[in-house]
C-alpha cells in the first residue's frame, strides 16, 4: 500500500477478475501482468511502472505515457508536471523526459530532476567512460561515475568521479577533492554546505566546506546533515574499542550504535523493503534521528 505525499489518496497493487491492476482511491486499474515499481509525486498524481502483454509502460494517472521492451530508473518533480524515464526498444538505452527522447547511449541511469530549479540530469556511456548530461549537454567524460547529487532546495548539483588511478568530487564544475577513494557526497537543504567521505593512504575522513575530520573507521552510507543544516553526522567507529558511534561536526559523541537493537529493526522492515515501501537506508535514518536527539540535548 501507498499514500500520497498529502495523504489524500491510496494505491496498491491487487489481483481482480484474475488480473493484476493497480488500485486507486478504490478503482481499478487496466490488467497488467506486474507491476515495477509505483511513486505519488508531490502533488498526488499517481505514476507506476509496469508490464502488460505488449510490453512495458509508464503510466501516469492511468494514461500510458511510454511504451518500450525496457523500462529504469523512473522519475518525476518535486514540484509535479515534469516526468522521465530510461527505455530501451532493444538497442541502445535514451532518456524520455515529458514524451521528448534524448540522444541513445549504451547505458542510461540516475535520472532526477533538480528541486525548485527544473534542471534535469543523467548519467549516460559505456562500460569504459561516462558522462554527466544536464538539460541536453554532456559533460566531460570520467571512466566512471559514482553518484550525481541535487541540493534538496536547488541551485547545486556535485558529483564523484573516477580516474583511472583517482576519485574527484566535482560541485558546481569545479574540482573540491581529490582522493583514492570518495563517496557519501551530501549538501544541506540550502545548498551552502557540503560533506563527503574520503580516503588516502587508508586513512578515513570527512571532508567538508570547512575543513576535514579523519576517523579511524567511517561507515558509507552514514553521512548526514542536520535538519537547520548547520551540523553534520555519521556513524564512526574506533576498532581499538572494539564499538561504532555517533560522530557530530567531527567530534566523537556518547551515543553508541547498538547492532542488536538495529538489526532487531531492520528484520522488521524486510517486507516493505522488498516491496520497495520501506527506507532503503536505515543506517542514514538512525544517524539523523540520532544527531537531531544529541543536538537537542547538547544545543551548539
Amino acid at each position: 500500500l501507498m499514500f500520497s505525499p498529502g495523504g489524500d489518496r491510496l494505491a496498491y497493487g491487487a489481483w481482480t477478475d484474475s488480473n493484476l491492476r493497480v488500485v486507486v482511491d478504490d478503482r481499478p486499474g487496466r490488467p497488467l501482468l506486474g507491476v515495477a515499481s509505483m511513486f505519488f509525486d508531490h502533488a498526488g498524481n499517481l505514476f507506476y511502472v509496469a508490464h502488460d502483454r505488449f510490453g512495458m509502460v509508464f503510466v501516469g494517472n492511468e494514461v500510458v505515457l511510454g511504451r518500450h521492451a525496457a523500462i529504469a530508473w523512473p522519475t518525476v518533480s518535486r514540484e509535479g508536471g515534469r516526468w522521465a524515464y530510461a527505455a530501451s526498444d532493444g538497442g541502445p538505452w535514451f532518456a524520455v523526459e515529458n514524451g521528448q527522447f534524448d540522444p541513445p547511449y549504451p547505458q542510461v541511469r540516475d535520472l532526477a530532476f533538480e528541486p525548485g530549479y527544473g534542471r534535469f540530469a543523467y548519467v549516460a556511456g559505456d562500460d569504459t567512460e561516462e558522462i554527466l548530461i544536464v538539460d541536453g549537454r554532456a559533460g566531460r567524460s570520467w571512466k566512471k561515475l559514482v553518484e550525481s547529487v541535487f541540493n534538496s532546495e536547488g541551485g547545486h548539483l556535485g558529483y564523484i568521479a573516477r580516474t583511472d588511478t583517482m576519485a574527484v568530487v566535482v560541485i558546481d564544475g569545479n574540482a573540491v577533492g581529490v582522493h583514492e577513494e570518495a563517496d557519501d557526497l551530501i549538501f544541506n537543504g540550502r545548498g551552502d554546505r557540503y560533506a563527503y567521505m574520503g580516503t588516502d593512504d587508508r586513512l578515513m575522513a570527512v571532508y567538508h566546506d570547512q575543513g576535514a575530520h579523519p576517523f579511524p573507521i567511517l561507515i558509507g552510507g552514514s553521512l548526514v546533515f542536520s535538519s537547520d543544516g548547520d551540523h553534520w553526522g555519521c556513524l564512526a567507529g574506533d576498532p581499538g574499542r572494539r564499538r561504532l558511534f555517533l560522530a557530530v561536526d567531527g567530534s566523537e559523541t556518547d551515543v553508541l550504535f547498538d547492532w542488536a537493537g538495529f538489526s532487531s529493526s531492520v528484520t522488521a522492515q524486510l517486507d516493505s523493503i522488498i516491496a520497495g515501501t520501506g527506507g532503503m537506508n536505515l543506517v542514514r535514518d538512525w544517524v539523523r534521528a540520532e544527531m537531531h536527539l544529541w543536538l537537542e540535548a547538547y544545543p551548539h
